[in-house]
Parts: C-alpha cells; structure tokens; sequence
C-alpha cells in the first residue's frame, strides 16, 4: 500500500497518447519498484512511442517490451495468423503487449 501510486498513474496518463489502452498495472513481487504495464494499440509504432516516452520521462527506467501480438480483425490474439484461443482482448484495436518498466523516483 505504501507503493506511490497516484504518481505513477499520472506519469502513465500523461505519456499515453490516443491509440493506446493501458489495461492493467500491477507491482513485481520480485522488485520494489519494477511495474508491468499492459494494454491495447492501434499500431505497433504506439506501443514504440510509449516507451519511448517512458525512458524520456525521469520518473521511468529500464523500459523492456516482454510480449507483443497481433490481434485479428475481430481482435482476438494471433500468431502467426493463428488465433491463440483463450486470450480474448478488451478492445479492437489491432496489438496487444505488455511492458515492464522501473519507477524511479522516491
């Protein structure tokens, strides 16, 4: 409870720009301060932008892209233009990916 969260949801409205849903957020029980960061894009070149953005902001370190898939049409998760069953997505938007990112400040 004492984990800074008002500061990271502002930081993470703040470089989120249209194009991207940030789905979840959720601590790393393995490291204080390393966060994963979920969500939707309309374009593989958002999910770019975003870290980009995170490792211009002081408040962001080690930005590491762990997944990234490309949703249907129908936006269901695929592979290899295979549709993964069981991983439905919140959206339409055409990726899915998640994100692990090091909160910075004290």
């Amino acid at each position: 409870m004492r984990y800074p969260w008002v500061d990271v949801l502002n930081s993470l409205q703040h470089v989120t720009k249209p194009g991207l849903e940030l789905l979840t957020l959720e601590p790393d029980a393995g490291a204080i301060r390393r966060v994963h960061i979920s969500g939707v894009a309309d374009q593989p070149k958002d999910v770019f932008d975003l870290m980009a953005a995170l490792q211009s902001d002081p408040s962001w370190s080690s930005v590491e892209l762990v997944s990234q898939t490309r949703n249907d049409d129908t936006g269901l998760p695929q592979v290899n233009g295979s549709i993964i069953p069981g991983l439905p997505t919140a959206s339409r938007r055409s990726v899915s990916f998640s994100l692990i990112a090091e909160w910075g400040r004290p």
